[in-house]
């Protein structure tokens, strides 16, 4: 190998974006629903950009309205985002709860349908269904707690794979790879 040459060692990389996982993982359990606030706040600005590049571009070739369109609903999308998280974080977790209602009704209705298991397998079924039906009026009933509750867990599992990443890195490490 010439001197000129810089030898790559993966895993620092690996350790690196493992500490940064960490790190976010943690802010985001830690913030709780503003991390979803500035998430989305912070998508709604990609968007606004996207949707001004786009309108730029469609406007520079085609010099109708009508290219511009995506670009423009791009634009709303991210007004939308930036300007009302609270209420997109809201919606979003409607749509939460209402899938686990969902998934827990139709998982009841269809829990005597082609069973093949034994009794204790027959019931459990039956206690995931009704703990679905369950967490799912508790959250639509209070969104802002389930806004939290999701983004501990989403937190914790960024959180995890750093320390994974981490743990990667050092199994690199020893291997001298």
């Amino acid at each position: 190998m010439s001197e000129g040459m810089l030898k790559l060692n993966p895993w620092k990389g690996t350790l690196i974006s493992g500490i940064l996982m960490l790190v976010i993982g943690i802010l985001i359990a830690w913030l709780q629903q503003d991390s979803l606030k500035i998430i989305l706040i912070v998508s709604g600005v990609l968007c606004i950009l996207m949707g001004v590049f786009h309108i730029y571009e469609a406007w520079k070739v085609t010099l109708t309205a009508a290219g511009a369109a995506p670009g423009i609903i791009d634009v709303v999308i991210g007004i939308v985002l930036a300007l009302v998280p609270g209420l997109v974080s809201d919606v979003l977790m409607a749509v939460l709860a209402a899938a686990l209602i969902v998934i827990g009704a139709t998982s009841l209705i269809n829990i005597g349908r082609n069973f093949t298991g034994n009794a204790l397998s027959h019931a459990l079924d039956i206690v995931i269904a009704i703990i679905m039906l369950a967490l799912g009026v508790l959250a639509l009933l209070n969104l802002d707690d389930t806004a939290d509750v999701v983004m501990i867990v989403i937190g914790a599992l960024i959180a995890f794979t750093g320390v994974m990443r981490m743990y990667d890195a050092y199994i690199l490490k020893k291997l001298d790879i």
